[in-house]
């Protein structure tokens, strides 16, 4: 390649490093759903976000098993916002009747869920910078 290529393909990167601000707006949307689709394994699976177990009903049955019909995931801009809906969200708090089963993360990230987004906006970003 010679100089004046170099420069050009420099030249690129830089505009589209530029360009960065519009780019977490721009790829929030597939990293709600890579985190959403991670989340809703876990409630499968009869485990909180953070991979621990759910305890079994008193009757010895797995709980929460539709939990994952009642979270929504959403970007809004930049950010990743998830809710639950219905009665699980009083899984999630606990009362004084209902044991605490999270639903949604709380504190943390749980890794799974940061590298399931991690793994989307680095795909993101490479496909911007291969444009």
């Amino acid at each position: 390649m010679g100089n004046a290529a170099a420069e050009k393909t420099i030249d690129d990167w830089c505009a589209k490093l530029r360009a960065m601000p519009q780019f977490i707006a721009k790829a929030a949307p597939a990293a709600a759903l890579a985190f959403d689709g991670v989340l809703k394994a876990e409630l499968a699976g009869g485990r909180a976000p953070d991979g621990s177990s759910w305890a079994p009903t008193k009757d010895g049955h797995a709980p929460l098993q539709h939990a994952g019909d009642y979270v929504q995931t959403r970007a809004v801009g930049s950010v990743i916002l998830t809710r639950v809906r219905g009665h699980y969200f009083f899984h999630n708090k606990g009362t004084a009747k209902v044991p605490a089963r999270h639903v949604i993360p709380r504190g943390a990230l749980p890794p799974r869920l940061g590298a399931a987004i991690r793994a989307s906006l680095m795909r993101s970003f490479r496909e911007a910078m291969a444009k």
